[in-house]
């Protein structure tokens, strides 16, 4: 099924639990944004895009601003909508967002799209080429999603960079510096007591 422009009520469409990555996302002011898009004629506005089962892909601050107006207005709303076959679109936004560096899309936040991607079913030659990035940089954004979710949020604070817990991971890796070969979760587990105290690593 390709993708159509459509119309539909605003309550026909829903935020996907766990699909938007951005984890630093501010959404601004939403009660102003909402009341401008419906003073510009919400008809003119760029279309949400959501999945075959209604599902939003992309336009989640355009959805949460519209649902701030007062319910008699916002069950009257009808929006554009583009709508992709099953299957489809979730792995193309996932890519486009990947892409998106005028977001400033962190290394964590990539990590995510990459992990994603392969749980969708894109192999790692295809989300290089797709996100215009090295083999490489795919297999460092790999070791970054199976960093413990804690792990990652400290690297969103700032408390440990990317790059830094790329190096601890090689050193793990590497007998020299690892030779009793300590459990991966117990080496994870003694990073996070560390970062719990709010010490940058």
């Amino acid at each position: 099924m390709a993708m159509k422009l459509v119309t539909k009520k605003l309550n026909e469409i829903k935020p996907k639990p766990g699909f938007n990555f951005r984890s630093r996302w501010n959404y601004g002011d939403l009660e102003s944004l909402g009341k401008v898009l419906k003073t510009n004629k919400i008809g003119s506005m760029d279309p949400i895009e959501v999945d075959g089962e209604g599902f939003i892909l992309d336009g989640h601050r355009r959805f949460a601003a519209l649902s701030t107006l007062p319910v008699e207005e916002r069950n009257l709303l009808e929006i554009p909508v583009l709508q992709h076959g099953k299957g489809k679109g979730e792995s193309n936004l996932l890519i486009s967002w990947g892409r998106n560096q005028r977001q400033d899309v962190s290394p964590w936040e990539a990590a995510s799209v990459v992990e994603r991607l392969e749980e969708l079913g894109v192999k790692p030659k295809q989300i290089a080429g797709k996100m215009g990035i090295s083999p490489g940089r795919v297999t460092q954004l790999k070791t970054l999603s199976f960093a413990n979710e804690s792990i990652r949020e400290a690297g969103e604070k700032g408390l440990i960079s990317s790059t830094l817990y790329l190096q601890l991971v090689a050193e793990y890796n590497d007998p020299k510096y690892n030779g009793k070969r300590v459990c991966w979760n117990d080496w994870q587990a003694a990073l996070e007591l560390k970062l719990e105290t709010g010490e940058r690593v």
